[in-house]
């Protein structure tokens, strides 16, 4: 299994580095197995000048949530057609304990014969647990997987203005009714004109969730002892990379990046939020 993660500059100028050590030494994907999808040419440059892993994608054109939310999805069917098991994570969220035993566990449920229908491992909202958070999923490479991504590709090319995060959603419920055999009309909000066409699955699934305190998405987090991930869901006016970013640092799950993890030093040159100290630490009505 492979790991990836999507960004433009407005994440990666701060968190390049934090990114992959969090991913190599809380995650457990050392960049040898967890790469970045830039969608700007800044933030390949820059990764190529760290020498991290990184694939540029030239996102739609339009605003930036549009674009990410796009490039997922694509990336997503891209390596399901190669092969490839893969495991996303966005940029807000922060992993404070690996989710490898999860994985595994999700790996060997697929190969067993008995539990074959778990192709697909999705995340939910702390307030609403069977709502699919599309900020951290795993997926499995099969035809089951195949199918599911290219109608919500063909449904994002067919509604350009909804939600990728309903798209995946529908569609998902669309399948989990096929499969257990119960006839399922897509609805909600989707634009424009309305939701298309209802389409004949031919693999439905269902699929297996982390808990909703394993991955804690939600704009009030509610941490617990089980808790691996905090996604941060903000609200204006928070809800851009730099307000996120605030969010994680006063949970305490946003330590930033020491490039010496054997250096002391301390100050206006110290690398890392908590790696700062006295007057040099931030808060978050002077960030």
């Amino acid at each position: 299994m492979i790991a990836f993660t999507i960004s433009d500059y407005s994440y990666v100028r701060d968190m390049l580095h934090e990114i992959f050590q969090m991913m190599d030494e809380t995650v457990g994907f050392s960049s040898k197995h967890f790469f970045l999808v830039a969608i700007d040419q800044k933030s390949v440059e820059l990764a190529c000048q760290h020498g991290y892993p990184v694939v540029m994608w030239k996102a739609y054109e339009g605003n930036l949530k549009d674009a990410v939310a796009n490039t997922k999805i694509i990336v997503s069917y891209e390596l399901v057609m190669r092969g490839f098991d893969f495991f996303f994570t966005e940029m807000d969220v922060w992993w404070i304990r690996s989710p490898k035993e999860n994985l595994v566990e999700f790996q060997k449920r697929h190969d067993d014969e008995e539990h074959d229908e778990k192709h697909l491992y999705l995340s939910g909202h702390q307030n609403n647990p069977h709502a699919p958070n599309i900020g951290v999923y795993a997926v499995k490479a099969d035809k089951y997987t195949e199918e599911y991504f290219k109608i919500v590709i063909d449904f994002l090319k067919q509604k350009p203005e909804t939600h990728d995060q309903w798209i995946m959603a529908e569609v998902y419920r669309l399948f989990q009714h096929t499969y257990d055999n119960q006839e399922y009309k897509l609805g909600g909000t989707f634009k424009p004109d309305g939701p298309p066409e209802t389409p004949s699955v031919q693999n439905p699934f269902k699929a297996k969730y982390f808990s909703p305190h394993e991955v804690v998405a939600d704009e009030r987090p509610m941490p617990t002892h089980a808790t691996l991930a905090i996604h941060t869901l903000n609200s204006t006016p928070l809800q851009m990379p730099h307000g996120k970013k605030m969010v994680a640092k006063e949970l305490g799950v946003y330590h930033g990046f020491r490039s010496n993890p054997s250096s002391q030093e301390v100050g206006p040159n110290a690398a890392g939020y908590y790696e700062r100290s006295g007057q040099y630490r931030k808060y978050i009505m002077l960030d």
